[in-house]
């Protein structure tokens, strides 16, 4: 940290916990979480059957994971130096159970980074990540 610069103070680890719900910030390497997305999806195919004239089955494909992450840079390794085509290990992704809502192994490949510094306000970072099942 250089001299000028904003100095981040809290008194528990940035991280407040009220049963299973989390609020404020979230620790990540090189940054503090202040918005965190996942979504899931993947490809659907259905399957028209001719004789019966209707849709006989449907058959999903290709699950995939995305990951937006608002966080507030607070170092110089982890996602503060993120770049796209590059594979990254959050610690929270946000994910829940084994299953992980349907992509449950894999990577997160950076897509896109958005870095912001205005005037009076802490210099943030935009990361988008794409995980797909088992490439890792």
């Amino acid at each position: 940290m250089a001299l000028g610069d904003p100095v981040f103070v809290s008194t528990t680890n940035y991280l407040a916990v009220q049963g299973t719900a989390f609020f404020t910030a979230t620790a990540e390497t090189g940054v503090s979480i202040e918005g965190l997305n996942r979504d899931t999806s993947s490809k659907k195919k259905e399957v028209f059957n001719m004789a019966g004239g209707y849709t006989a089955a449907e058959v999903y494909f290709d699950f995939v994971a995305n990951l937006s992450v608002n966080a507030i840079v607070n170092g110089v390794t982890g996602l503060a130096v993120a770049q796209p085509s590059v594979v990254y290990s959050f610690a929270n992704d946000l994910s829940i159970g084994t299953n992980k809502n349907g992509v449950s192994a894999g990577g997160y490949y950076v897509q896109t980074v958005g870095i912001s510094h205005q005037a009076e306000d802490l210099r943030m970072i935009t990361v988008s990540a794409q995980q797909r099942q088992n490439i890792a």
